[in-house]
């Protein structure tokens, strides 16, 4: 999720930690301090974006970012960190807290990491949060990396629990400011903006007139509730795309199928099926209608491009509201050639939907994120020119400091360990 998803959620949950704790006699000072210890907390493990060389758009910052810091052990490490901070700074104000009140700022500093790791599942990027005793990828396929439905059910509730009208108003423009953005980008067409405005106006007239605790169990069901429509909807999502495929294309034996839905609508998603045809290694996109009667999958937002880095083929297929709309298919030995690449073997350890257009230089990437004829960050130019075998792993251009996740692909890598 977003930076700002995460903070939200943070700031949401002290508030229920300070109502259901001490609903009359709580202290401004423990409520400030708890509102920073959460925000924070589900916010470090981003902290990984920043590791030395790991540059956006190279193997590096792929493999690091959602890396150790995305782990249970990583982000209690965090957690201690972050408490530790609040602490000292607390302490250096004048500001000492009992030890009912250090319990409870401890609970929402751990729990405020986990968190992360678990909103971060929710998307089709991925964590692998057992490390070191799995290193696999976990996927949610559940929630857009930035979700405005969530953003209209929390931010609502956020600003009538605000103590002051200057942080209402920040929190209003900050909704008001990504709902423009997302039509200015066209990932949200202006009908849905329409509706996530009546949604954040709904929750807003239902939260006035109730008390603090009401407010935060209404903030609360609305997260939860927009999680659970988006998961349940993801399933039926699933089961029509694989009824499509199992219609369409019989002979592709699936292996993956990757889902998004688009931003603020569950009735629509995007879906990438991945798997072997024969001898070649296939991936195709599709959008998913939920209720094509309503919606055709033809107009639900995408922001998948005609245009892309991979060489697509266009393909136009239509049924039980699923519509495939390209694809890309290269020899499977040409997969597992790249694995055989240092480089290449790097990238293919973050790599869920991999593509490569041989040349000189090679370019590897992601099918998830293809959005445009530019290399963008999911997409990597490598030194070697051919799929020929790299024996001399000592040369320069090979990547240092490779962790150790199993490639998403390994079950058609012929690895031994199989990614989920």
């Amino acid at each position: 999720m977003d930076n700002v998803t995460h903070a939200l959620a943070g700031v949401l949950v002290a508030e229920a930690v300070c109502v259901w704790r001490r609903p009359s006699e709580e202290s401004g000072r423990f409520r400030t301090a708890a509102l920073w210890t959460s925000a924070l907390a589900n916010n470090l493990p981003d902290l990984d974006s920043s590791i030395a060389g790991s540059r956006r758009g190279s193997s590096g910052y792929l493999l690091h970012h959602r890396g150790h810091t995305h782990t249970v052990p990583g982000a209690l490490a965090l957690g201690a960190l972050c408490l530790a901070g609040v602490t000292v700074w607390s302490r250096l104000r004048g500001v000492r807290f009992d030890a009912r009140d250090f319990r409870a700022l401890a609970g929402l500093a751990g729990a405020g990491s986990l968190l992360h790791l678990f909103f971060d599942f929710q998307n089709n990027y991925g964590v692998h949060p057992f490390w070191p005793f799995d290193a696999n990828w976990y996927y949610g396929d559940t929630l857009f990396i930035v979700e405005p439905l969530l953003l209209c059910v929390a931010v609502p509730v956020l600003a009538l629990l605000a103590r002051t009208r200057v942080a209402s108003i920040v929190l209003i423009v900050l909704l008001l400011g990504a709902l423009a953005y997302g039509a200015r980008t066209r990932a949200v067409p202006i009908a849905e903006i329409l509706g996530l405005i009546t949604v954040a106006t709904a929750f807003a007239a239902a939260g006035r007139p109730l008390s603090r605790a009401g407010k935060v169990r209404l903030g609360l069901g609305g997260w939860i509730g927009v999680t659970a429509v988006f998961a349940l909807a993801g399933q039926f999502a699933a089961r029509a795309a694989s009824a499509s495929l199992a219609e369409r294309f019989p002979g592709e034996r699936v292996v993956d199928l990757v889902r998004t839905p688009a931003p603020g609508n569950p009735l629509c998603w995007s879906a990438i099926a991945v798997g072997v045809e024969g001898e070649r290694y296939v991936a195709r996109r599709a959008l998913v209608s939920l209720a094509p009667a309503l919606i055709s999958p033809r107009s639900c937002a995408s922001l998948d491009s005609r245009t892309a880095t991979a060489p697509l083929v266009a393909i136009e297929a239509i049924d039980h509201g699923v519509l495939w709309r390209s694809e890309y298919s290269a020899p499977i030995t040409e997969l597992r050639a790249l694995n055989e690449h240092c480089d290449a073997a790097a990238f293919l350890r973050w790599s869920r939907v991999p593509f490569w257009v041989p040349g000189n230089p090679l370019v590897v990437g992601d099918l998830r994120f293809d959005r445009s004829r530019a290399l963008e960050f999911a997409e990597v130019q490598t030194p070697s020119s051919g799929l020929a075998h790299v024996t001399d792993q000592r040369q320069a251009h090979c990547p240092a400091n490779v962790p150790p996740w199993v490639p998403p692909r390994a079950d058609l890598l012929n690895t031994p360990n199989a990614a989920h």
